[in-house]
């Protein structure tokens, strides 16, 4: 009889944890689906690595962000904020684990190869998507680091993320002086790294290129639009040119197009800038309605 109570009081002990942690997960699975992906790009990054079908991608940093907010019809956009190549890399090679790769933009602007971006390195992102080896019906977030990493601060996201705005006319109502100032300071940090051709971050270029011909995709690298300002600064820049010809050098190595914005004939006056090298909302309107033709023809 004692023996009998034992067992039973050790199932009943076994059966309290597994459902426990049963309702740890959908507690935590509702919480990531109703407050942080809706909230948090890498997440929606992650959301579309695992759950989105389209053939077509766009990939970058905030330019592409600002610059393609609603994306492009039957585009993916799986740009962030301060994106190192590297991270690229990866998020590339799991959204296409699963999809067959069809047009995909990528980003090539010289702050792509800046020291920050080189000593950002993966992102961490060789730690995610370790579930993403199998193709899931149903993805439950809680199991993918890249989402789940957000439980550490609950209230972070109950109270609702406070984004900075910024007013779209800003860039034109200053005065020019001040615009240059500020470009200056802009470009010191966006400066390309010395030696940007050995670093593991300019080469996860060509690995994401080697990727994507290996499936026969449609490649494109954009630069995005820059300021008058930008553009003066720069002309006669060593590293900035270095940067631009080595972006025409490899597109052209591998046969992919190249496309500047400058190939692009509209003003790019202050009036289409939010800063020095991101587009506020006319800017980015007119733009981006013509970088699809310029990278893949009507």
């Amino acid at each position: 009889m004692k023996n009998l109570f034992t067992a039973f009081s050790n199932r009943t002990y076994i059966t309290g944890i597994l459902l426990g942690i049963i309702l740890f997960i959908f507690i935590a699975e509702v919480f990531l689906r109703t407050y942080v992906i809706p909230q948090d790009n890498l997440s929606r990054i992650a959301v579309s690595v695992y759950e989105s079908e389209k053939q077509d991608v766009l990939i970058g940093d905030s330019q592409f962000v600002y610059g393609f907010p609603q994306g492009l019809p039957q585009f993916e956009n799986l740009s962030n904020d301060g994106m190192p190549v590297e991270a690229m890399e990866i998020i590339l090679r799991e959204y296409y684990r699963h999809n067959e790769p069809s047009r995909v933009i990528i980003i090539a602007g010289p702050q792509m190869l800046a020291k920050n971006r080189v000593e950002r390195g993966d992102w961490g992102f060789n730690d995610f998507f370790k579930p993403n080896v199998i193709d899931h019906p149903f993805m439950l977030y809680t199991f993918e680091k890249l989402v789940s990493r957000n439980l550490a601060d609950l209230s972070k996201w109950t109270g609702g993320m406070h984004h900075e705005k910024f007013k779209e006319e800003m860039w034109e109502e200053m005065e020019i002086d001040e615009r240059m100032e500020i470009t200056r300071k802009r470009l010191e940090i966006q400066r390309p790294a010395e030696n940007f051709i050995n670093t593991r971050n300019f080469n996860s270029y060509y690995r994401i290129i080697e990727l994507l011909k290996d499936k026969n995709a449609d490649i494109c690298l954009l630069r995005m639009p820059v300021s008058v300002e930008y553009l003066e600064l720069t002309r006669n820049d060593t590293d900035y040119m270095a940067a631009e010809a080595a972006f025409k050098e490899m597109a052209g190595s591998y046969g992919v197009k190249y496309v500047d914005f400058r190939q692009i004939p509209l003003s790019y006056d202050s009036s289409f800038f939010l800063n020095s090298d991101h587009l506020n909302e006319k800017g980015r309107k007119l733009f981006a309605t013509h970088a699809g033709e310029f990278c893949f023809g009507k």
